[in-house]
């Protein structure tokens, strides 16, 4: 298998044996049913197959398709048992292929590969799993028959076709289909040699077919069928012979004209030899003895690479017929007019967003549908269906100005729907602008963001309730459409099926002119289309939603498009209809698009959210394009990943805004006379309210007469103003439109001496004149911008861009806003709050700003767009197998919903104890919950109460509190959000974590709560994180869950603060072993009693070797170092002394060790492990401590050997020569047959002992360590024989953890079956472990060589002689291990070294096991 050799660089496409950089993968959701259909239109080869595709599981315990085909009496499957055992099955009234693993796939951290080599022609099947075939406990090969793979029944990707069942809830990436060609997994990926991981590489097609029709190059005597099945891939035969000549019994190809290196032929029937010749040369001749009657058998010749020009296959001295089923080149079989080189029925979906993701990309054209499934890409890669409005990276927050849009000038219509019941078509490129009418009162929300089906873009929509009768009319100039081109699209997302509902409806006047409905409790289950003029239908295919509770609440794109006659039907980006001829359907004239009622047509209204309306006088889709989402079911998730962390692009952040929160927010200049407006001027700003609490936005409203002038976000979001500078306004005047939160919008007020008019978003809105002649004087007080004097409506919101110009209107009629930062014009007075890094500074200002409260500066602005795209990388997702009972996580683990029946934590998959990480929270249920990060040691076993009721776990509750230690403190938390307690669907809470310096800080929506500034660092919501392992984590409060997370895997909705990234592997700092492998191993032997047998397997040249006999009956485990010397035994679970044999260990070599004859390590034909590390080589003298020692040490393992002589001093001390304090010593008297002693970080005042079944020891009894913690250079010691006595000749081995490579640490039994689990930031090779608490306990130890595949049973006991013992104990997963024993709720302590880690300096992450 090709090996990478080390390259710390970034992967590319071409490098590494074509190790291959993926771009982002698919997520599958089961909570929604999510699946890929098609069925083919022909046959493929019904034998031969292959299929290759990495999947990230995050769901466990439950049946699962990756890929099935056929019905409920004949199908052919391959998944992941309830038992997440990995299955190949095939089934029409007998079992006719079952292949099962004996091993266990239920690791939810990183990824598999899957490869499926299927031969149903010579009857041969096998799996792959990470490169490797796994053990089978079944293995059932095919009977030699057609199956239904390749066939032209449904093919379903992500459930069962059969039975509409087991849906898989994850990732896939990277889905190659072969039809009727083999390929093993080393054509899809390779191992790297620097880390031992499995890494993706490019498939490369070997090419002969480039579009030829091979039939027609045939010659030959046929005697039944024709030359068009040799070359059609389902294996029909041919039948061939000579016709009374043998000469003439052949057959040939000629005009092949390929270049080659191999031929291959599939026969049957031939009594006599076929020879096998390429331009005119034998190249094979296929023995008659191993030809079968009736079976297709291959047989493949290889020669020196040439240009093939014919192919001749010749039975040797016979007439009689012969069957031919197929021609190969290059193991690649020949099918007429192809050029996929994958056969007829191949696909390849790479799911990495560079493409629609339901299409094929092998040429072939075999594309699936989506069902129940949005498959959108990052807006960045999108294709069609881009946001009316400019945006961030992720699409999710408007800003201000519409993004160009290259059918602009045929726009009659464009409703973002994200701010106000406004048209923009004007801005877009209409000639005119549009009134806008409603009925029933509908809404703008957040709420259709908040659900399971995915965000929307920007972060609200339009609300239409049915039981309101709502729906909304655009009417526009009349115009005839005719026969002409026309486009409609918008986003939908339908929150009911109790009736068929309306969505388009074109109209001239009360005339009904075309409408669209989606037929949702209709068995036609699809988009209804009809033109009125003759009222014929033009359908969609079946979408399956009709009654179907998976299809609610899910975004949809929907667009229907007349191109020169042809209508068609997409959705979603995919055509899902036929090309509907309409050339004759005349639409005449059309004035008005009404979206979610049609007059006449009972009561089905829209009920649900719609944006993004669109109607164009042009045809703006003719073929599949790719639509995009602020929460894309593409996600950056991948198997492949860079060799650096990558941060977030902020060099284009230069503009700011400022941030106020209620309570005595303020931004205040002294008065000036500039702020005495006079009869003409202009006031504007871009505002981003975070909600709809009255504000009193800027103004010099004081609490003594004259009392000035106010500006207004009032009565559930309007926009008024307030005159008092000489009382002759009649109080507050307002606008109608509303100004929703939650999106970036620009307000400006003008005054012409006798009109006051406010313009939202460059709309008029107000007009008013009461305040005619008017001096709008400042009454002498001063300019706030936030809380007023002596008033409490501060409001929350972001400011940016102020600008008071006196003197000049600037606006006198509607408007397109600057999508750049304002600048000082002629007349400006002030232009403030539009720094990044400073609330008081202004480019213009009459007096030096001051703040009060928690005013804060940041670069969250209307015009700048960052970089806020994640890396390919493998993310953190919610650990399915680290989490309470009550916890559901699903959507591909980013979605966690619990009931209200019990509690409802969980944690993440990727621990980290250093680095800064940002998340995002959606709220899913409006009822409270946390969000926050929890210690990887903090208990997850039920009735515990809710997140944060401890010490090490931190968390914000979504009505605005922070908690840590509840239960101890005996409070609710502590409000951090002035008692602005809203928390409705929708709304996203942000987490800023700083590992590196023990912090965290909270959000909501934007906005930092109670003066955390995370790009300070200055007012940390909790201060006291550092010393701990953490897990980001969610819990519930209370009352049923449910809330989506997004840990960078889609662009995050709120720029995360500069220093702060996404939680994935390329970002988690690793530590500075780059492959575990040359510092610890595991070696596995049988012993042949064979004297100086040199043991090997090994990367490194072993200096501490642990042996014990696996079988065979008890024998006492054994151990050697370097600094001892090879000849110097200790026995683990025994308290001898030091013995010397001759015929045991004889030396540590490069790459393993040397023993003899002795039954301890060399028994003949019994089995032995050999455990082993690496220290520092050659011993040197340390004078660090009190005692003189010598030490090997290595450093970058954090591991070492010490030998020392006791003095019997209590305190003495004796030098590591590590860098960091040991957090795991065990000692040994060499010349004293006393106890192995432990002392250990999770409690130093206590030890225990390695031989023994004794639970911890006070030390203040027995005094071995002094009851002291090891430091940074030395090791203190007690005074008593185990450690000091004066004269006895002691030995140490001391351990620290070791990011991404060692753990010493601790954990908590559960008491449950589905027992706890402890993350270690790597994938375990080797764990040792007991029970602190129990005495009778045993020191536990497993590795990855005895146990390779999960569950991990094989046990040896360190403080027993017995053999190798069997019980289901642990997962090992890519991130550390799960105990699958039912452990008691006892405190364990461990030590584990890595087999791989999460993270390395390649990029690349470990393998899921």
């Amino acid at each position: 298998m090709p090996g990478r050799t080390f390259q710390p660089h970034i992967i590319t496409d071409d490098s590494a044996s074509g190790g291959q950089i993926i771009d982002g993968s698919l997520k599958f959701n089961i909570a929604r049913t999510n699946y890929l259909k098609r069925a083919p239109v022909v046959d493929g080869n019904k034998r031969v197959w292959t299929s290759s595709v990495w999947v990230k599981r995050t769901r466990i315990g439950v049946q699962q398709k990756i890929l099935e085909a056929g019905t409920s009496g004949n199908f052919l499957s391959f998944e992941f048992q309830g038992d997440d055992k990995l299955q190949l099955y095939g089934y029409d009234g007998q079992t006719r292929v079952h292949l099962r693993t004996a091993s266990l796939f239920r690791d939810t951290g990183a990824w598999y590969h899957i490869v499926v080599w299927f031969d149903g022609a010579e009857g041969e099947a096998r799996l792959y799993v990470n490169g490797s075939q796994p053990p089978l406990d079944t293995n059932t090969q095919p009977t030699i028959m057609e199956y239904q793979i390749n066939n032209n029944v449904n093919h379903s990707i992500g459930r069962s076709q059969t039975t509409n069942d087991y849906y898989f809830d994850g990732y896939l990436s990277q889905f190659y289909h072969l039809d009727g060609i083999l390929r093993d997994a080393s054509h899809f990926g390779y191992t790297e040699e620097a880390t031992g991981i499995w890494r993706p590489k490019k498939y490369k097609r070997r090419s002969p077919n480039n579009g030829t029709q091979w039939r027609n190059g045939v010659s030959g005597n046929i005697y039944s069928g024709n030359t068009s099945m040799v070359f059609d891939s389902d294996l029909g035969a041919i039948g061939i012979d000579g016709n009374g000549n043998a000469s003439n019994n052949h057959l040939t190809l000629s005009s092949v004209n390929v270049r080659a290196s191999s031929v291959g032929v599939r026969v049957s029937n031939s009594g006599s030899d076929i020879q096998v010749s390429i331009n005119g040369s034998v190249v094979g001749t296929i023995s008659s003895g191993s030809i079968i009657n009736n079976v297709p058998k291959l047989f493949s010749f290889t020669f020196d690479e040439t240009l093939v020009s014919t192919i001749k296959l010749q039975r040797v001295g016979s007439s009689s017929g012969w069957f031919l089923y197929e021609i190969q080149l290059d193991d690649t079989p020949l099918v007429d007019n192809n050029t996929s080189n994958m056969g007829k029925e191949g696909f390849y979906l790479p799911f990495d967003g560079n493409s629609v993701p339901t299409d094929d990309q092998s040429g072939n054209g075999n594309n699936f549908t989506a069902y129940h499934l949005r498959p959108s890409v990052p807006l960045s890669r999108a294709t069609g269906a881009l946001p009316i409005m400019r945006t961030n990276k992720g699409g999710s927050i408007a800003l201000t100005g519409v993004r160009d849009d290259p059918y602009g000038s045929n726009c009659v219509v464009a409703v973002p729907g994200h701010n106000t019941f406004q048209d923009y078509s004007y801005q877009v490129g209409a000639s005119t602008y549009k009134s806008f009418t409603t009925n029933g009162s509908p809404t703008i929300s957040p709420e259709g963001s908040g659900q399971q089906g995915g965000q929307c873009l920007y972060r609200n929509s339009i609300k239409l309730v049915r039981a309101s009768s709502q729906y909304i009319e655009i009417p526009f100039s009349q115009f005839s459409l005719g026969t002409g081109d026309f486009t409609i699209e918008c986003w939908a997302q339908h929150l009911s099926h109790g009736s068929d509902m309306n969505l388009f409806n074109l109209y001239d006047g009360s005339t009904r002119k075309f409408f669209v409905q989606a037929r949702v409790n209709n068995s036609a289950n699809d988009l209804h289309c009809r033109f009125y003029g003759t009222s014929n239908q033009y359908n969609s295919n079946s979408v399956e939603w009709h009654n179907n509770t998976n299809a609610l609440k899910v975004w949809y794109h929907v667009a229907v498009c007349r191109a020169s006659g042809t209508f068609r039907i997409f959705l979603n980006g995919v055509l899902v209809s036929s090309e509907h001829n309409t050339s004759g359907e005349n639409l005449g004239n059309v004035d008005r698009l009404r979206v979610g009622y049609m007059a006449g047509d009972g009561g089905k209204y829209w009920d649900g959210f719609v944006q993004d309306i669109r109607f164009y006088n042009t045809a703006k889709y003719t073929s599949n394009f790719s639509v995009p989402s602020g929460n894309s079911t593409i996600v950056a998730d991948t198997p492949s990943g860079v060799a650096v962390e990558r941060g977030f692009d902020y060099s284009v952040l230069d503009n700011g805004s400022v941030s106020l929160n209620a309570g005595t927010d303020a931004l205040t200049i002294p008065y000036s006379s500039d702020f005495d407006l006079g009869s003409s001027w202009t006031i504007e700003f871009w505002f981003y309210p975070y909600d709809t609490t009255n504000a009193k936005v800027l103004g010099t409203r004081g609490d003594s007469s004259p009392r000035g002038w106010e500006i207004v976000y009032w009565d559930g979001g309007k926009i008024g103003i307030e005159q008092y500078g000489d009382q002759s306004t009649s109080g507050q005047q307002r606008g109608t439109k509303i100004v929703n939160p939650l999106a970036w919008h620009h307000i400006a007020i003008t005054h012409n001496g006798t009109n006051t008019r406010t313009y939202i978003d460059g709309f008029a809105d107000l007009n008013y004149t009461g305040s005619s002649g008017s001096n709008w004087g400042a009454g002498g007080h001063n300019l706030r911008i936030g809380r007023p004097e002596n008033f409490a409506e501060g409001g929350r919101f972001a400011i940016s861009n102020v600008r008071i110009v006196k003197g000049t209107v600037v606006y006198t009629t509607n408007f397109t806003p600057s999508i750049t930062p304002l600048t000082n014009i002629t007349n400006t007075k002030l232009l403030c709050c539009n720094s990044k890094t400073s609330a008081t500074s202004a480019t213009v200002t009459p007096n030096t700003i001051s703040s009060a409260g928690n005013v804060y500066a940041n670069d969250f602005n209307p015009f700048d767009v960052a970089d806020t795209i994640g890396q390919e990388s493998g993310y953190c997702i919610l650990n399915v197998v680290d989490k309470q009972n009550n916890v559901t996580p699903s959507d591909g683990g980013l979605h966690w919903s619990c009931t209200s029946a019990n509690d409802g934590k969980i944690r993440g998959t990727l621990p980290f104890s250093s680095g800064k990480y940002y998340f995002e929270d959606t709220v899913g249920i409006a009822a409270r919950h946390h969000v926050g990060v929890m210690a990887t040691r903090a208990p997850l076993t039920n009735n515990i109460g809710d997140f944060s009721n401890r010490a090490d776990e931190w968390a914000v509750r979504t009505d605005g509190f922070k908690v840590n230690n509840q239960a101890a403190l005996g409070n609710e938390g502590y409000d951090i959000n002035n008692s602005n307690t809203i928390n409705i669907q929708g709304y996203i809470w942000m987490v800023a974590v700083d590992a590196d310096n023990g912090k965290i800080y909270f959000g909501k929506n934007g906005l930092w709560l109670a003066g955390a500034n995370p790009y300070t660092g200055a007012n940390a919501h909790y201060t006291n994180l550092s010393g701990y392992e953490l897990c980001a984590a969610m819990g519930r409060r209370t009352g049923a869950n449910a809330a989506n997370i997004n840990f960078g895997q889609t662009p995050f909705v709120y720029n995360p603060p500069e220093g702060f990234k996404a939680l994935c592997t390329s970002n988690i700092k690793h530590g500075p072993v780059r492959d575990p492998r040359q510092h610890h191993g595991s070696i596995i032997y049988t012993g042949n009693n064979v004297s100086g047998r040199s043991i090997t397997g090994l990367k490194f040249k072993p200096d501490l070797v642990w042996f014990k006999k696996r079988s065979g009956g008890g024998q006492n485990h054994t151990l050697f170092d370097s600094v001892r010397g090879a000849g110097k035994r200790l026995m683990p679970n025994a308290t001898g002394v030091e013995a010397t044999p001759s015929d045991e260990l004889t030396s540590f070599n490069q790459g393993g060790f040397t023993i003899d004859t002795d039954n301890f390590q060399n028994e003949n034909t019994k089995n032995y492990v050999a455990w082993c590390w690496k220290a520092g080589g050659a011993a040197v003298t340390n004078s660090a401590g009190t005692i003189s020692s010598q030490v090997s040490a290595n450093k970058e393992a954090g591991f070492s050997i010490m030998t020392y002589t006791g003095n019997g001093s209590n305190g003495a001390t004796i030098g590591h020569g590590l860098d960091s304090a040991p957090e795991f010593v065990i000692v040994k008297g060499r010349t004293n047959a006393l106890n192995w002693v432990i002392t250990e970080k999770n409690d130093h005042a206590k030890y225990l002992e390695l031989n023994t079944t004794q639970a911890y020891q006070n030390q203040s009894s027995y005094n071995m360590f002094n009851s002291t913690a090891p430091s940074s250079t030395v090791i203190t010691l007690g005074n008593i024989g185990n450690t000091n006595t004066n004269g006895i000749n002691y030995v140490a081995y001391a351990w620290h953890s070791v990011p991404g490579y060692s753990k010493v640490g601790a954990f908590n039994g559960d008491g449950e079956t589905d027992n706890t689990f402890i993350p270690c930031g790597f994938r375990p090779a080797w764990i040792m472990a007991r029970s602190v608490n129990t005495t009778g306990g045993y020191w536990w130890i497993v590795d990855t060589k005895r146990d390779p595949d999960n569950v991990v049973n094989n046990m040896l006991d360190a403080n027993r002689s017995n053999s190798e013992r069997t019980d289901t104990i642990y997962d090992i997963n890519s991130n550390g291990f799960k105990v699958r024993l039912g452990l008691n709720t006892d405190t364990f302590v461990f030590l584990a070294f890595a087999e791989q880690s999460i993270s390395n300096p390649f990029g690349g992450q470990s393998d899921a096991r």
